[in-house]
């Protein structure tokens, strides 16, 4: 069976008093809740490259025997299977035992030089194309575009080594159109654009946060998550729906509406009534100033109709794209580190990945946090970020955990451990002033925001309001249409009837003059002047009809281009207003960074006090049992010694899960394949062929890809596509891990 190793380790230290205060200080004054952005990241970041940041926090959290480094077969198997997908060949394994022998006692050097070689190929993108595709797809069905289409379109983003932040973008915000960007679409196209799904899975997937349980109340267990936050995401997407382009072969695209507003309210109290959702994301990321729109025509692009997907002018998914990836988004940094380093080290520094919240602390927060800002701080460079995490010692730690009897303890033993869990206690109390300081100042910024809020709301009423008292009016105004055409139809009859008569008065004129003496020609012409007479009469009668209709028209149109103005004036009034809530939303966001910087700081204190007591504990049951009598009741003995190796087995345990450990996990599917098709020598055929096309092209030059780049990247090119392709290699590969 195939495994690799995963976890990490470092070397114990112990934490003197003065330097812990000193820590301690730097988080009360701020200085470490700074914003997650390139140019506000720490100073220290840019002086001490994060693998070196990395294994100080490891460090800071073990307190156990030294843990030496994996040997080099293991390390180049670990490595390679985590940055291009497979083993090492042997080709590739003897390159490196060279290099290790032409640099004696220079390991670390030898190392770099394998993972920058190892990032720099073209596999790492094809590699990293199926880790992603399969944490943003989850392995479900390929509904509208295929898993392969996506995974292509992010090794091509990978091979132009674009920031991971706006690839996420491109996903969130992608609708299907265009050849270039439709395999993004695929996140909310394969899942058919199902609200609720879509609302779960960008919560867990790009915040690390599953509130899926979140929809009908609040979080029955973890009161992080609030029915709020769910209807957040939710207005942010509840707009969008599947379109199915019938002119196109009945392709799949993505449509948006541009009205759609909710309310939610809790099934467990349903006295409180509703609450208007708003559409804000995790971290005060929101939507606060929307600007309006006074009717259809204002709002589209296009108009959603049965044979056209609706575009709007204003698009709230475009909304959610910006602001979820952006650098000011802690959630999203903290969760693409943090799945990150999960790929690579077997288990997230939170874990599960999707269940970020107070009652699931990182293992380190510290560690954590130092991942967030250097992801940021390296403008969400995949390859610099995952180059720094293996080339930390942590990374390189090996699987085989220490002989405890061996092993004295720590320098200073129990007192040791004692004296400093005092001084956690004191650390911890000196925390809680500024943490509540923190919630006053927190409880009078909601307040701020709220007063805000309601401002704009009372706006937004009145906007409300008279949309209403203009739609009626609107309608008043059709009705009044009909009246009107009625009686400009009747003038324009009356007016040709008028004329008619008119010409038929002026031949009897002329019939008169030629026939004077002709009475009867006389008395019809006199008929025709009567009839003239009556119908100007009636046509006098009809202008005055007309006027009228015309009048009420006016006044009607007056009306409605009054109302439609008061609806624009209204809507600048709240986009103003807006502003305002913008402003007191950034207060909450830099809030809840110190907050966040002054809770990992607690979170570190009390992983550390649980550690160290633990280690307390077993060097105390260690003592007794090599203190006990030779007289003692054999039964007591045996459980004493029973209690001492489960104190072992959970202290190795946690050495595991805070990485001063590696662990040991199984292959995916994809390097489970990989390792297939190269064990196999499936990959020798594509080499030949690939090689041999090369030579034919180039006469006269060597067909040695360790001499020619371009033919070396057309081997990595050509072998990664057909193992991306191997459908059925991969499907095996899944079967024999359903079977291990």
């Amino acid at each position: 069976m195939l495994f690799r190793s995963c976890c990490s380790a470092s070397r114990s230290k112990t934490v003197a008093w003065p330097r812990l205060w000193a820590g301690l200080v730097i988080v009360l004054t701020g200085l470490a809740c700074s914003r997650a952005r390139a140019e506000d990241a720490p100073a220290v970041a840019a002086k001490v490259p994060l693998s070196r940041r990395i294994d100080q926090a490891v460090a800071d959290i073990y307190r156990g025997p030294p843990i030496p480094l994996a040997n080099e077969w293991d390390l180049h198997r670990r490595v390679s299977l985590d940055l291009v997908g497979r083993g090492p060949t042997t080709e590739e394994q003897a390159r490196y035992q060279q290099r290790l022998q032409q640099l004696p006692g220079d390991r670390e050097t030898a190392w770099r030089e394998l993972v920058d070689e190892l990032i720099a190929r073209n596999e790492f993108s094809w590699q990293w194309a199926r880790v992603l595709e399969v944490q943003f797809s989850e392995r479900r069905s390929d509904e509208k575009i295929s898993t392969q289409q996506f995974r292509n379109w992010i090794a091509n983003w990978l091979n132009q080594n674009r920031p991971l932040n706006e690839l996420c973008l491109e996903i969130l915000a992608a609708d299907g159109v265009g050849e270039t960007l439709r395999p993004a679409a695929s996140f909310f196209l394969n899942r058919l654009a199902e609200p609720n799904l879509m609302v779960r899975d960008v919560g867990r997937i790009f915040f690390g946060r599953d509130v899926q349980c979140a929809q009908c109340h609040d979080h029955p267990v973890v009161s992080d998550y609030e029915q709020g936050e769910f209807f957040g995401i939710l207005s942010f997407v509840n707009r969008t729906y599947l379109f199915i382009d019938e002119q196109r072969g009945k392709w799949a695209f993505l449509g948006e509406k541009a009205e759609g507003e909710l309310e939610f309210g809790s099934v467990f109290y349903p006295a409180r009534g509703k609450t208007p959702a708003r559409p804000v994301l995790p971290m005060a990321m929101a939507m606060d100033a929307e600007p309006g729109a006074v009717d259809d025509a204002d709002a589209y692009l296009v108009p959603p109709a049965k044979d056209q997907r609706g575009i709007p002018r204003y698009s709230r998914r475009q909304q959610l794209a910006v602001l979820a990836t952006h650098p000011e988004n802690q959630a999203f940094n903290r969760n693409l580190a943090n799945r990150i380093w999960s790929h690579l080290l077997g288990t997230g520094v939170v874990h599960p990945v999707d269940l970020h919240h107070a009652g699931n602390p990182p293992v380190s927060a510290t560690l954590l946090r130092h991942l967030a800002d250097e992801l940021v701080a390296q403008g969400y460079d995949l390859r610099a970020f995952v180059r720094e995490v293996v080339l930390s010692q942590t990374y390189q730690r090996s699987v085989q955990p220490p002989d405890l009897r061996t092993w004295g303890g720590p320098a200073g033993g129990v007192a040791t451990l004692k004296a400093e869990l005092a001084s956690f206690e004191q650390q911890l109390a000196a925390l809680a002033q500024p943490l509540a300081n923190l919630a006053d100042e927190s409880s009078r910024a909601r307040d701020d925001l709220d007063r805000a809020q309601a401002q704009v709301d009372r706006v937004q009423r009145e906007i409300r309001t008279t949309r209403e008292e203009l739609q009626k009016k609107r309608s008043e105004r059709d009705q009044l249409q009909p009246p009107l055409t009625e009686a400009q139809a009747k003038q324009v009859k009356q007016q040709q009837l008028i004329d008619s008569l008119k010409a038929a008065l002026a031949e009897a004129d002329k019939a008169v003059q030629l026939a004077p003496d002709d009475q009867e020609l006389a008395k019809s012409r006199e008929g025709l002047n009567t009839r003239l007479t009556a119908a100007t009469e009636a046509l006098g009668g009809l202008n005055k009809v007309l006027e009228y209709h015309q009048e009420k028209l006016s006044q009607a149109n007056d009306q409605v281009a009054d109302l439609r103005n008061r609806v624009v004036a209204l809507s600048n009034r709240r986009l103003a207003l807006g502003e305002f809530v913008v402003e007191a939303r950034g207060v909450q966001r830099r809030i809840h960074s110190r907050h966040q910087a002054l809770t990992d700081a607690q979170s570190d204190l009390v992983l550390k006090q649980q550690r160290w007591t633990e280690l307390k504990e077993w060097l105390q049951l260690r003592d007794e049992s090599q203190q006990t009598p030779a007289t003692a009741d054999a039964n007591s003995v045996a459980e004493g010694h029973e209690r001492l190796r489960q104190k072992e087995a959970e202290l190795i345990e946690n050495w595991r899960r805070g990485f001063a450990l590696r662990a040991v996990r199984g292959l995916s599917p994809e390097q489970l394949a990989a390792s297939f098709v190269y064990g196999l020598g499936l990959d020798v055929p594509i080499r030949a062929k690939i090689v041999a096309e090369w030579a034919a092209a180039n006469p006269g030059q060597a067909a040695d890809p360790a001499q020619q780049p371009e033919l070396r990247k057309k081997i990595e090119d050509r072998k990664s596509t057909r193992l991306n392709s191997s459908h059925t290699v991969i499907s095996y590969a899944v079967f024999c891990l359903k079977k291990k």
